[in-house]
């Protein structure tokens, strides 16, 4: 195989997580007779890249037509769970099938959606961008995002004392939609954008799209290792012209 038709999965290998679910890829690919090659340079060009995680390597491989992105699960033990989806304007796409996934590595529970008045609002602060909501009128209590200051709270207990959650696009929105408390989500491209309402107007409607979506957004380790995870994700990208020339 020449160096255009390569495959690459790009990883700092430094970081145990990171480590462990490059070699399962690895293994999921050869299964499928893709070679597929761990490597902790960042800027080795090829046919196809594998990024794992948004910091590493995932800005200089942005723009490119075949680009996997590995990040953090949406729903499960985030230790064996990733959330697996090509690439598209530096964010990841998930390709659902019309069955909804069950496996016994997590599971997808709604609690029924809280009722009354919204008049505690909890804001949830993000990597990307805060909310562009006008919020006047409501009790408001800002949490930030943990990676950028560490809570007063957990994230379960701020939900229990609110009546509506408003983000961006963290993923502490899909842990909301499942504790039943309604969602204000200004990110087109979330996965909780068919759940979202308005400050004045909650939705408390069906999930039966968001549970869907959000199943074949997650991958369990042993999905991706045996080759499970790539046998979906590649019926939806073109990977028949590899060039073979060095």
């Amino acid at each position: 195989m020449g160096r255009r038709s390569k495959i690459l999965i790009h990883a700092n290998l430094q970081l145990k997580h990171q480590k462990l679910f490059a070699e399962a890829l690895r293994l999921g690919f050869l299964r499928h007779g893709d070679d597929a090659e761990v490597t902790a340079s960042r800027t080795e060009e090829a046919f196809m890249h594998i990024v794992l995680g948004p910091w590493y390597a995932k800005d200089f491989w942005i723009k490119h037509p075949r680009v996997l992105l590995l990040d953090r699960c949406h729903v499960g033990n985030p230790h064996w769970v990733v959330s697996l989806g090509w690439m598209r304007d530096g964010r990841q796409t998930y390709h659902q099938q019309a069955a909804r996934r069950f496996t016994k590595h997590y599971s997808i529970c709604c609690k029924p959606w809280r009722p009354g008045p919204v008049r505690r609002v909890l804001v949830l602060g993000d990597f990307q961008s805060m909310p562009d909501i006008d919020a006047r009128g409501f009790d408001v209590v800002y949490r930030p995002h943990p990676a950028q200051q560490h809570p007063d709270e957990s994230l379960s207990q701020a939900l229990r004392n609110a009546d509506m959650a408003v983000a961006h696009s963290t993923t502490a929105l899909v842990d909301a939609v499942l504790e039943g408390v309604p969602v204000v989500c200004t990110d087109p491209a979330s996965i909780c954008r068919c759940v979202s309402g308005a400050l004045h107007r909650p939705y408390r409607g069906s999930r039966q799209q968001f549970v869907q979506e959000l199943s074949w957004s997650n991958w369990h380790h042993d999905e991706i290792q045996l080759g499970t995870a790539w046998e979906h994700l590649k019926q939806y990208v073109d990977i028949s012209d590899r060039r073979t020339d060095a």
